[in-house]
């Protein structure tokens, strides 16, 4: 039930929260916005969500769980259900704002959840399980809202209501589903259950008080700075591709709009099976994350090299494709060391935190930084920094390996 809980709990969050996104085009249309007023009302969301999220899991750590993923959810659907009866510029960036720091609580509530109800053995398996809620959520409403705008022409508006509405019920349900940490629902302590194979067995002294526990975070341990570090340079990888692929491929590879749209849907698709193998991977060798952390950004500056050099169209679409799973399926692999290198009392404010770095540092440098070097450079110089970047990711997730081996102990003691 806490699995089912913060699963659905957060694909719900996905229903409510690029709506915007996939109606902006008739959206625009029918109220007289310009693309450019769409996209600062677009950036408002991210703006917002950044922070948002480290101030959310700072909340959690503090309060409810259930509350906040709950609470999460039915703030965001009110929300999304009254975008379409706003109509000035300012004030949808402000309801989008609005919408990005709600939604901030949605990760560390899930996975603050994970977190305390998963003994060592099983808790990365369940993080990267989880993983694939957001690709569930993203894309049932865009089916959605593909149905909606083939069969009713004009109706963008239920591109908001109609998961707005959904979204609410379920809020409902979690609401009284949801549970809070073991030992306030009357369970033992995963520590008592199952000794130190049972919490991270982390270098913080997980005694102190929670602000003393965040400021030892900060000032005694490397663990949390690199984690930043990594998830920064992950999403700098990720969005460096992503973002720009539909200007790079006809650009550089001479790709037409609909072969480069095409290749960037099937760059999503593997993302799927790819994370769901290292669901698999986290189970059987749920104290290897590192080590396959290493071995992923390896097989990826490969593949962004190929990616880079391809001259026939045919290998630029599978080495994007393959990008795909290998860009998603190792920043699954630090939402894992996440809750196993930090103690649980304070994994919503590491999951926000480690979210932030990633948006505010890793995906502003993809949007600001890249086109300028490639309009000096070239775009084939891009990719040999990504590819840079990447290498430096696995050395990082090998300066990890040892606090890992430390904290994953599997064995009941």
């Amino acid at each position: 039930m806490v699995f089912a809980v913060a699963y659905f709990g957060y694909a719900f969050c996905y229903l409510v929260r690029n709506n915007l996104k996939l109606a902006s085009h008739p959206m625009a249309n029918d109220l007289g916005i310009s693309p450019i007023q769409i996209g600062f009302i677009l950036a408002a969301f991210t703006v917002a969500y950044a922070p948002g999220k480290l101030l959310m899991g700072v909340l959690m750590d503090r309060t409810s769980m259930r509350m906040m993923l709950a609470g999460c959810v039915a703030a965001s659907s009110v929300i999304c259900a009254a975008i379409p009866f706003l109509s000035s510029f300012l004030a949808l960036v402000v309801a989008m704002a609005l919408l990005g720091v709600l939604q901030g609580a949605g990760a560390p509530a899930a996975l603050g959840m994970i977190s305390t109800w998963y003994p060592n053995s099983l808790r990365g398996a369940a993080v990267t399980a989880w993983n694939t809620s957001q690709n569930l959520g993203a894309a049932t409403l865009a089916a959605f809202a593909m149905v909606v705008l083939d069969n009713f022409s004009g109706e963008w508006r239920l591109i908001f209501w109609i998961p707005a509405l959904i979204s609410f019920i379920f809020s409902i349900w979690l609401f009284t589903a949801g549970k809070e940490r073991p030992w306030q629902e009357g369970h033992p302590t995963l520590t008592a259950m199952y000794g130190k194979a049972g919490l991270p067995n982390t270098d913080i002294h997980a005694q102190d008080s929670y602000w003393r526990l965040l400021w030892s975070a900060l000032t005694t341990s490397p663990v949390l700075f690199i984690l930043l570090t990594l998830n920064a340079l992950l999403y700098l990888v990720r969005f460096g591709v992503i973002n720009w692929i539909t200007f790079y491929l006809p650009e550089a590879k001479g790709f037409s709009l609909i072969q480069a749209q095409n290749t960037f849907a099937a760059l999503e698709l593997t993302a799927i099976p790819m994370v769901i193998l290292f669901a698999f991977i986290a189970w059987k060798w749920p104290a290897g994350m590192c080590t396959v952390g290493i071995i992923s950004m390896l097989v990826l500056a490969g593949v962004l090299l190929i990616y880079r050099n391809a001259q026939d169209a045919h290998a630029t679409f599978y080495a994007a494709a393959l990008l795909g799973g290998l860009f998603y399926a190792p920043q699954v692999i630090v939402n894992v060391l996440t809750v196993n290198l930090l103690p649980p009392r304070m994994v919503g404010a590491a999951v926000g935190a480690v979210g932030l770095s990633g948006y505010l540092i890793g995906e502003v440098l993809a949007n600001l930084a890249i086109p300028g070097i490639a309009a000096r450079y070239g775009w084939n110089s891009i990719y040999l920094i990504l590819a840079a970047a990447a290498l430096l990711t696995a050395i990082l997730y090998r300066w990890l390996r040892p606090y890992e081996k430390r904290s994953v102990l599997l064995a009941y003691s």
